[in-house]
């Protein structure tokens, strides 16, 4: 698992490198149960659940043309107005 998470930091390295200041900490490496595990989080979904009054929408062709990721989305999982990515 050492090498798994070796091998994240340097591609998070690469990364930072080119963003800078606009890319978040890489800090996936965490433990569960005592156990070595990785948390990760994407910006384009919000649990159901967790959306609260967010106003909820479609996450747009341009970012997923063939509905790929809405349809992993399912229906426990939403696009917010709060999830927009910027580039």
């Amino acid at each position: 698992m050492e090498g798994i998470f070796k091998k994240i930091a340097e591609v998070h390295g690469m990364y930072k490198w080119t963003f800078r200041d606009r890319l978040q900490e890489c800090s996936i490496k965490s433990t569960y149960k005592g156990h070595p595990s990785m948390e990760t989080s994407n910006r384009y979904f919000t649990a159901q659940d967790d959306a609260n009054n967010d106003k909820i929408c479609e996450l747009g062709e341009e970012i997923d043309p063939r509905r790929h990721l809405s349809s992993l989305a399912g229906s426990n999982f939403v696009h917010t107005a709060d999830n927009k990515v910027y580039y």
